[in-house]
């Protein structure tokens, strides 16, 4: 994280009016697979400033692209910068994907994980402050937070029951809004999956037909030996006088 933010500040401080928009998402698909997105946006001056016009120009600053990561151009309104996508098959890739990014993603120690019919994932924010003490204390608290617009989204399969984001959207994506105050703090989020009863209840009901349609034909084969079976000779003679 610091990698990234020291160059983009020093370059923000050139212009009193520079921001930079970085988001990093992680989406999560019920299988567990999914992909993490990393969006680094510049404003118009600070496009200037640097020179950088293509996608990779952003990540440049940072040293480079992570690996792996498939880079592309991206503008949103007047900010255009980068967007960097990753694509994981399952939770152990995940995990090792974010913790090879750490460089430059937003958060460290960053853990998600699934037990039974609940997904939990656990990061802890990087020290935002060193990032400004490495400018000499050009910067505040204050000054970092105007200059960075800072998210970090995740969305976990299932219905949320637990979290401290900022922000739960409809489709269940949890949003922190990260500035220099959350260094070093733990942002946490729980999800749990609802247990698939369709294939219990389906076959809970062919069990039951199939106790039914057995008792049915035990019944009619019981009925038809009986219907078959001949009938008793009840003719008696008259009596011998």
């Amino acid at each position: 994280m610091r990698q990234l933010l020291i160059p983009l500040l020093l370059l923000a401080l050139l212009g009193s009016a520079c921001q930079v928009k970085i988001e990093q998402t992680t989406l999560i698909e019920d299988d567990g697979s999914g992909q993490i997105i990393l969006d680094v946006l510049l404003d118009e001056e600070l496009r200037t400033l640097t020179g950088f016009e293509d996608a990779a120009g952003a990540f440049e600053l940072a040293g480079g692209v992570p690996d792996g990561f498939v880079v592309e151009d991206l503008a949103v309104d007047d900010f255009a910068g980068a967007r960097a996508t990753n694509e994981f098959e399952n939770l152990d890739e995940l995990n090792v994907i974010l913790q090879d990014a750490a460089s430059t993603g937003l958060a460290d120690e960053v853990s998600i994980t699934r037990e039974g019919n609940e997904y939990r994932y656990s990061a802890t924010i990087g020290d935002l402050g060193a990032a400004a003490e490495g400018l000499g204390g050009f910067i505040t608290a204050d000054t970092f937070d105007d200059f960075f617009d800072i998210t970090l989204a995740v969305r976990l399969p299932g219905e949320v029951v637990d979290h401290n984001a900022d922000r739960l959207d409809e489709d269940g994506t949890l949003v922190w809004r990260i500035g220099i105050e959350d260094s070093e703090t733990t942002i946490s989020g729980t999800s749990r999956v609802a247990t698939d009863w369709a294939p219990l209840a389906i076959g809970g009901i062919l069990v039951v037909a199939l106790i039914a349609g057995t008792a049915a034909i035990v019944r009619n084969r019981r009925r038809s030996t009986a219907d078959s079976a001949p009938a008793a000779d009840v003719t008696s003679g008259s009596p011998t006088i």
